[in-house]
Order: structure tokens, then C-alpha cells, then sequence
């Protein structure tokens, strides 16, 4: 079986949700780039390259929201592998909760207003308040 290496989303989307697709690729196992690279691609992220990838994994990890170790590759050179911490994990929370917020946000039925008609919301310009 071969992945499709096209996102199923446009590429702004895809950029924004990056870093908590990687952090989500992280929950149930700790894994090396190229393993995170075909978790990504398997939830329709695409498979970012290493040039794009790296950069955000170090980024990641110099906030603290995810930890590198070298281990022995199996029959070849070692491998950085990632793995999430206590802040990654609160992180991605987070972030799900979020994304959750603005899929609902553009849902089919706009949210209710507690006015529908605010009087301070005029097209008309407002006199100066006196000094």
C-alpha cells in the first residue's frame, strides 16, 4: 500500500495544523522523523519533507513540548527519536480543544446572540461625549 503524498487539505490549512498534527503523531508512541513523517501523511497531512519537518521538530523541542534521544537504528546509523512531554500532552489538548471551538464556530448554525439588535451598534455616527 502505498500513501498519497498530496494533503487532503490546501496547503495554508495544512501549515497551520502542523504542529499540532505532529504532537497528535506523538501520542501513541515515541518515533523517529521518518515515522512521524508517515503518521502525518496517513491522517491526510501529506508527508512533509525533512526541510520543513526538522525545523518544527527542534522548534517542538526547544518549547519544551517534546524530548530527543538518540537511539540504534536496527542494521543502521542512529536515529533522533521524539517522544511527547507532560507540556506536549497538555499542549495538544489544548489545541484540539481549539480546533473543536472553530469547527463549531463554522457550523451550519451560526451561534445565537443574546440581542439581535444591539441600539449601540448604529450606522450612524456618534455625537462626541463631552469633556
Amino acid at each position: 500500500m502505498t500513501e498519497d503524498p498530496t494533503p487532503d487539505w490546501p496547503a495554508p490549512w495544512v501549515r497551520a495544523a502542523l504542529s499540532t498534527a505532529v504532537l497528535a503523531a506523538l501520542q501513541e508512541a515515541p518515533q523517529h522523523g521518518y515515522g512521524i513523517a508517515v503518521a502525518l501523511e496517513r491522517r491526510g497531512f501529506g508527508r512533509p519533507r525533512g526541510g520543513s519537518l526538522y525545523p518544527l521538530l527542534g522548534d517542538l523541542e526547544d518549547d519544551g513540548l517534546l524530548a530527543a534521544s538518540w537511539a540504534e537504528g536496527s542494521g543502521g546509523p542512529r536515529r533522533r527519536v521524539y517522544q511527547l512531554t507532560g507540556a506536549g500532552r497538555r499542549r495538544l489538548q489544548e489545541d484540539r480543544d481549539r480546533w473543536r471551538a472553530l469547527v463549531d464556530a463554522l457550523g451550519e448554525q451560526p451561534p445565537t446572540a443574546p440581542d439581535a439588535h444591539d441600539p449601540t451598534d448604529s450606522d450612524e455616527p456618534r455625537s462626541p461625549t463631552p469633556r
